[in-house]
């Protein structure tokens, strides 16, 4: 399953947007504090809330009772969220976010089984949300519309076991990447809880542990040599022993000839082990799910040679899953598919017809690559050449 089709409407800046055709590699370009961000982000919310239906849905039936004036959740606060400038006029107003998707013959299968409704190939979905409203409804004519209509859950559920989506962010800081460690240390080391000598003898985790940790090492050394090749391995060091599912005290140290704790890095190289570390973190726990990796300006940090590097390994990841991502070079730009190019300006967003627009955009300018002058004369031939080169150096 993937997602086709995305829209938007009142979501923090983004007052409207027009219907996007998502591809599996969308870019989303335009100059600062234009909306890509929070583009980016909505798509983000509008999957999460189409995965969480029921939970919502339960949620806001006590808040209508609720003195609370506010709805507050981990994906949505209407205080937050709803564009500020816009909620004194609607007090009640509401976000809008339409998603379509596109499902394959399997999928419209599993989905009758699961709900007992046949579906078309495309699988259309509106998600209202306000400060105590929640409204969840498929754009589908018919009888059917009711009946899933009383089926949230399934659905939710449905989507959830096929698409998991990752939202990274544009600052991607040393914290990032031990976190990023500390969730994969914790799903790993679950599976321990049930050993006899880890319940007997916790003097015994260090020695229990050791053999994870190092792959763990391992595993994460492997993903972050796709980005960074000079890396030679990764270092996790613990700090003693700890609770059974508490890990603190470790320290992560990047070996690129210079064994060094990550904190002691450049910008660049911690954005990298961070987006690395990220990817390496959705792959592990997608569970054969398909990924939709949603990321704010990979380039972010990064000297161009890298970034062409992170094109690389974009264009690879494309061809099994859906990347989105916000960017500011023209390095990253989707020239294989203008239209996958996403105009982001004045807080709304369109599909580019040209790569000029994109290039405008972006604002390129020729002499940007350092091979082009700010300046050029055209002259008729050697001895013009000649003499202009002669005046001019004086």
């Amino acid at each position: 399953m993937k997602l086709k089709k995305f829209s938007v409407s009142r979501y923090r800046s983004i007052i409207e947007t027009r219907e996007i055709d998502l591809s599996t590699s969308t870019v989303f370009v335009g100059p600062n504090n234009e909306g890509k961000s929070n583009l980016l982000r909505s798509l983000f919310v509008g999957l999460r809330l189409a995965q969480e239906a029921d939970a919502l849905s339960s949620e806001r039936r006590m808040l209508r009772s609720s003195p609370v004036d506010a709805t507050e959740h981990s994906t949505y606060m209407w205080q937050r969220d709803f564009p500020i400038k816009l909620q004194n006029k609607y007090p009640k107003g509401q976000t809008s976010f339409y998603l379509e998707f596109e499902l394959s013959s399997q999928d419209r299968k599993d989905f009758q089984s699961l709900t007992g409704s046949t579906t078309s190939p495309s699988l259309p979905i509106e998600i209202k949300i306000g400060p105590r409203s929640f409204e969840y409804r498929f754009k589908k004519p018919g009888p059917v519309n009711k009946v899933l209509a009383t089926q949230k859950r399934k659905v939710g559920q449905f989507v959830s076991e096929r698409i998991n989506i990752q939202y990274i962010p544009a600052i991607r800081t040393a914290d990032n990447a031990r976190e990023i460690v500390q969730s994969l240390l914790s799903i790993k080391l679950r599976g321990l809880i049930r050993d006899p000598q880890y319940q007997q003898a916790l003097n015994l985790i260090e020695e229990i542990e050791r053999p994870i940790v190092s792959s763990i090492a391992s595993d994460t050394t492997d993903v972050l040599k796709r980005f960074i090749p000079s890396i030679e391995r990764v270092q996790i060091d613990s700090g003693g022993p700890r609770s059974r599912f508490s890990r603190v005290g470790y320290e992560l140290s990047i070996d690129d000839g210079n064994l060094t704790p990550i904190q002691h890095k450049g910008d660049g190289i911690i954005s990298l082990v961070s987006l690395a570390l990220m990817y390496s973190n959705f792959e592990q726990s997608r569970q054969g799910r398909g990924l939709v990796l949603a990321i704010e300006e990979p380039e972010s940090h990064l000297h161009p040679d890298a970034i062409h590097e992170i094109n690389n390994i974009l264009k690879s990841l494309s061809q099994q899953h859906q990347i989105l991502y916000t960017t500011h070079s023209p390095i990253l730009v989707n020239k294989d598919s203008i239209k996958s190019n996403i105009i982001v300006k004045d807080n709304s967003a369109s599909q580019a017809k040209n790569l000029k627009q994109v290039r405008e955009c972006l604002g390129v300018r020729s002499f940007d690559n350092l091979e082009s002058a700010d300046l050029i004369i055209y002259v008729e031939g050697e001895g013009d050449e000649a003499f202009l080169r002669d005046v001019l150096s004086h």
